[in-house]
């Protein structure tokens, strides 16, 4: 997914396998979704080994040139999103909160530019966001996300959806257990 914002990826690396020499060229925010052990390999520096535990999350500095290995016996799956340039010049929506139903929101991350909020959803429960925010579902809960007139269903790891600044949306939980989503926010005060 990009825009003038963001560039967003949801990114697997399989068991002991590893990517290819890739160049980050903007700041950027990784959410590792699910426990990982990696290898970062950089074009000029030691390699360093990282653990992370689930929904861990990283923003690092633009420049970093580097291959990523998997250590672990299971897929490394993270969110990367790439802040581009006019990041920097939106005010971030309003912080979201449940609108039906028991929803536990938990700020995991918050450094100017971005915010990430992981939000638990009981079974018909509902919670009001506001852009500019990515949506996602990265551990494949089915949520139903309503915005601008169009509804759509996220529920595999690489449903990503943006949501432009001051649009406000519903997402809700209409599966059979609980569901999780996770909410990128972008801006500054």
């Amino acid at each position: 997914m990009a825009n003038d914002v963001v560039r967003a990826f949801a990114v697997e690396i399989a068991p002991h396998d590893h990517t290819l020499c890739h160049h980050h060229e903007h700041e950027y925010l990784m959410y590792v979704a699910g426990e990982a052990r990696i290898v970062s390999a950089p074009r000029e520096g030691e390699p360093a080994i990282h653990t992370y535990p689930d929904g861990d999350c990283e923003l690092s500095p633009p420049g970093l040139v580097h291959i990523v290995e998997n250590l672990r016996d299971v897929p490394f799956r993270n969110l990367l999103i790439e802040l581009m340039p006019e990041a920097s010049r939106l005010r971030p929506g309003s912080e979201p909160k449940a609108s039906s139903g028991t929803v536990k929101i938990d700020r995991r991350f918050c450094k100017e530019p971005v915010s990430v909020f992981y939000l638990e959803m009981e079974r018909d429960a509902q919670a009001e966001i506001q852009g500019p925010v990515i949506v996602a579902s990265p551990y494949g809960s089915a949520v139903e996300l309503a915005a601008r007139q169009e509804n759509r269903v996220l529920k595999r790891f690489n449903d990503l959806v943006w949501i432009d600044a001051s649009v406000r949306a519903i997402v809700r939980n209409n599966a059979r257990a609980e569901a999780s989503v996770v909410l990128i926010a972008v801006g500054q005060e």
